[in-house]
């Protein structure tokens, strides 16, 4: 393979990714799942506790009906990390919500296509990158 050409394979699994983000860039709002609220109000708290100048907070003070909670002790937080970066770049809450789901997306589709190309073949990345994509988890 030429090192001065983008791989193809790699190209055609993030125009997958394009496709099965859609759904995201084509409707108004988050998606109607069933954690989806929850996961604005995780991304509400690290806000407020950024805008508090607490990077890396551990409590949510204002989950559990307001008495707070280690919520960040537990959950991972890179996913609401990611999500402020955007959001503090001029994105709203849910838009930048938006924009970590579709880099996620994004993600997924690379990774397994370059696992999968490097121990079999271009062709099975592909379709490896596909099905990792369009699970029915995944969506």
């Amino acid at each position: 393979m030429n090192r001065g050409l983008p791989d193809p394979g790699l190209l055609a699994a993030l125009l997958l990714t394009l496709l099965a983000a859609w759904p995201l860039l084509s409707n108004a709002g988050l998606p109607n799942t069933a954690d989806g609220p929850v996961h604005l109000m995780r991304q509400a708290e690290l806000n407020r506790a950024w805008q508090d100048g607490i990077l890396y907070p551990r409590w949510a003070p204002d989950l559990a009906y307001g008495y707070g909670m280690p919520l960040f002790s537990y959950a991972p937080p890179l996913l609401y990390q990611v999500t402020q970066v955007l959001h503090l770049s001029g994105m709203a809450l849910d838009e930048a919500m938006k924009g970590t789901l579709i880099l996620m997306l994004a993600l997924y589709s690379a990774g397994m296509y370059l696992l999968v190309r490097d121990i079999f073949s271009p062709r099975a990345g592909l379709v490896a990158a596909a099905a990792y994509l369009y699970a029915p988890y995944r969506l």
